[in-house]
């Protein structure tokens, strides 16, 4: 089994608004439908792709609007014909309402897309990344963090069902392929965070 995730903390205080996903086992774009409502808000949205050779996402829209690209993850140790990449996009301040996020990979790919979005967001996100990888059944990753930060991390693993841990908050977790699985989820910020 293999476990990759990377993960951001964002500022706030944050309240959960609503989730949305989107998965294929082979497109060359990804679209989902997402509505944003209330004020001050932030959409993160966490992008996963695998194929042989290694894909990349070339760009995330809301609204056909570019989001910000935060982090971007590879692993190395999976087998050649499955090497995953892991992004996650932000948009602060995004357009309220029913709007279309859309996915561009490198390439016909398998992908996933999961997104939330959040009220109470401060207009800057310079969040602290951080991510890791293994051929474990646990990966344990930390990122620094404060109180009133929320801590989002998206995960993606192969014949495993994945189990958040202690302090997290399930945002989705997806079949996508018949056997790839993806989650998201979330947990309040301290100092540092597992």
């Amino acid at each position: 089994d293999h476990i990759t995730a990377p993960l951001v903390a964002f500022a706030g205080p944050l309240a959960f608004d609503v989730s949305s996903f989107a998965g294929s086992g082979s497109a060359a774009s990804l679209t989902v439908s997402h509505t944003c409502t209330g004020s001050d808000l932030l959409l993160v949205t966490g992008v996963q792709c695998r194929q042989n050779p290694r894909p990349t996402i070339t760009g995330v829209t809301y609204a056909t609007v570019a989001m910000t690209q935060k982090i971007a993850r590879e692993a190395d140790d999976w087998a050649a014909t499955e090497d995953p990449s892991q992004y996650i996009y932000i948009k602060t301040a995004p357009a309220t309402g029913a709007n279309d996020i859309v996915a561009t990979p490198s390439g016909t790919v398998e992908i996933c897309m999961i997104s939330s979005s959040w009220t109470g967001a401060a207009a800057t996100q310079s969040g602290n990344t951080g991510g890791g990888f293994g051929q474990t059944a646990t990966v344990s990753i930390d990122v620094s963090s404060a109180s009133g930060e929320i801590v989002v991390d998206f995960a993606t693993t192969d014949l495993t069902d994945l189990i958040i841990g202690t302090g997290q908050t399930s945002i989705s977790s997806q079949e996508v392929a018949g056997w790839n699985r993806y989650a998201s989820s979330y947990e309040s910020g301290v100092a540092s965070v597992t």
